[in-house]
């Protein structure tokens, strides 16, 4: 039964009406993994902006090798290990008001902050709205565990459409090139950019595995 349902949410994300939905909670986390990262690391981040297509931007400056990979690489790893916890919490039903309150805050926030294009506006202030009314409505755990499990899945269908990526030296040609993630660490470690997307890739894998060993580890202890 909650195979099905889940199954269910899932047929409704790929509906091309919420594939917005998607690229903007994708590329919210992506960039804010970014901004976060460069902040923790000392380097600075400012000029974050969001766009509905799924793309997005945050300039960091810095000139410090250990700072761009860290920067760099926490993009595409803040979107798998924020999915990840989403599911574990979904399944486990452990701190799951908290999770949903925080990313509707968050939601709202940057509504407020970085999205300038109207339809990242909508779908961050919906999404925000709805899931800091179900994280803070009294009980309801199954839907707040079928909302923790939709946000889990929609952000996983966002990781599934960046493994290309990894792979990608450029994010786009016009007007100008400009450096993907990977091409970033790869001239930071000088090393070739299929060794930095297999990384990352692993490293995302690893993520999904860990959450899921976490989970079985529940599930019997909890038997």
């Amino acid at each position: 039964m909650v195979a099905l349902l889940i199954l269910g949410i899932g047929w409704a994300t790929l509906d091309p009406a919420q594939n917005a939905i998607v690229r903007v909670l994708t590329a919210t986390l992506h960039e804010g993994g970014h901004y976060l990262a460069a902040i923790a690391t000392g380097a600075k981040a400012f000029g974050m902006t969001i766009n509905v297509d799924g793309s997005g931007h945050v300039s960091i400056g810095t000139t410090d090798p250990l700072q761009a990979i860290l920067t760099a690489a926490s993009g595409m790893l803040t979107v798998a290990l924020v999915s990840a916890v989403f599911l574990y919490s979904g399944l486990t039903r452990i701190g799951m008001h908290v999770f949903l309150a925080t990313i509707g805050l968050l939601c709202i926030v940057l509504c407020v902050l970085v999205a300038e294009d109207p339809e990242v506006s909508l779908v961050l202030l919906c999404v925000g709205a709805i899931t800091l009314f179900v994280g803070y409505m009294p009980g309801g755990a199954f839907l707040k565990s079928i909302c923790l499990l939709y946000l889990a899945f929609v952000l996983f269908l966002g990781v599934l459409a960046s493994v290309p990526y990894a792979y990608a030296e450029f994010t786009s040609l016009q007007p100008e090139p400009k450096p993907s993630d990977s091409k970033i660490i790869a001239d930071a470690l000088g090393a070739e950019i299929q060794y930095v997307g297999n990384a990352l890739v692993g490293l995302m894998v690893l993520i999904y595995a860990t959450s899921a060993i976490f989970v079985a580890a529940w599930l019997h202890q909890n038997d």
